[in-house]
């Protein structure tokens, strides 16, 4: 995929599919990232071109500790970007009881996932070091919604649920009101 793709997001943060987000743990994303780093760092020395961008995708459901973890490990091995963040398995706040399992997307992720765009970017404010990018995710829906995902630190917003329910019109819609 290296010739084909642009950049790679490793998504460590699906509830989706069972046990991937213990990749989130310290020794194993530590492992998991040294091992990319170092390959993207091998193939682009190989084919004589630059690094190709890697970003990480976190759940919404992470505590302080691991995100300063993820932060810190992010940084030692120069990934791009942190995509904060992916669906929630939490479901307060919601107005209907839903037994359900898997990832929450769209309004009810707005929230947390501010909450953990917040603190990375504190993070980024506090360190020395060249830092990885932001990208806010995690129920945009309107032009307030994407103002606070910048307002929080991010570089990029992207738009997920937002667009499926706006459609295409939506994104003129929070770059040109």
């Amino acid at each position: 995929m290296y010739d084909a793709a642009d950049y790679f997001t490793v998504n460590v943060s699906s509830p989706n599919t069972p046990g991937l987000r213990q990749l989130q743990d310290e020794e194993h994303l530590a492992e998991l990232l040294s091992k990319i780093s170092a390959l993207n760092n091998s193939i682009s020395s190989q084919k004589q071109v630059r690094n190709k961008d890697i970003f990480l995708k976190i759940a919404p459901d992470i505590n302080d500790e691991t995100l300063h973890s993820v932060f810190s490990i992010c940084t030692a091995n120069e990934i791009t970007g942190i995509i904060a963040t992916n669906t929630t398995i939490g479901r307060s706040g919601l107005q209907t009881v839903i037994d359900q399992q898997g990832g929450l997307s769209g309004k009810p992720v707005f929230g947390k996932s501010n909450e953990v765009l917040g603190k990375l970017n504190e993070l980024r404010k506090a360190s020395s070091h060249k830092t990885p990018e932001l990208i806010g995710v995690g129920g945009v829906f309107t032009k307030s919604d994407y103002k606070e995902k910048l307002r929080l630190g991010a570089s990029l917003v992207q738009v997920y649920t937002g667009f499926i329910y706006e459609g295409p019109g939506m994104i003129k819609e929070l770059l040109n009101s």
